[in-house]
């Protein structure tokens, strides 16, 4: 049995989230697999500091694609957008907080907007994490056609 929640996320993914840099670009394979259906990039792998609990989603499809890295401080997260991972400020967020994060949020920046509206469940024996077995995510640009996607995730604090 394994002794931590973190193990747990580790186990399951959340660990490729606390390594290497966010300045890292999508690969061109990727950027070049964009459709209508999968409108958002894979996102590479992304920094969780400590102190910092990161929320993980993935676009819920097969096989899943890790799209959005949401921290609670600073208050932001991470999608590629236009070739490149770009960072949207949290501006408002609705329902009870959970390891810093609440299932109801928006962002925005540079000329996008996102709105994720997610289930947050703990689980027995997980420290220091939930589960997002479901939820949507709205993106689009300012003024234009926006999209929704299923996803799922996880959050994991370092």
């Amino acid at each position: 049995m394994l002794r931590s929640g973190f193990a747990i996320l580790a186990a399951l993914g959340l660990a490729a989230c606390a390594t290497t840099t966010d300045s890292a670009r999508p690969s061109k394979q990727a950027m070049a697999e964009l459709t209508p259906d999968k409108p958002l990039a894979e996102l590479p792998v992304q920094n969780l500091t400590t102190g910092q609990c990161g929320m993980v989603l993935w676009q819920r499809m097969e096989p899943a694609r890790r799209i959005i890295f949401i921290v609670n401080t600073p208050a932001e997260a991470r999608l590629v957008h236009k070739g490149k991972v770009v960072r949207l400020t949290r501006t408002d967020m609705s329902g009870g907080m959970q390891f810093g994060h609440a299932p109801q949020q928006r962002f925005d920046g540079r000329d996008v907007s996102l709105e994720i509206d997610v289930k947050i469940a703990q689980r027995e024996g997980l420290v220091d994490g939930a589960v997002i077995p479901e939820g949507s995510v709205t993106y689009g640009p300012h003024g234009g056609a926006s999209v929704v996607l299923p996803v799922i995730g996880l959050i994991g604090c370092e």
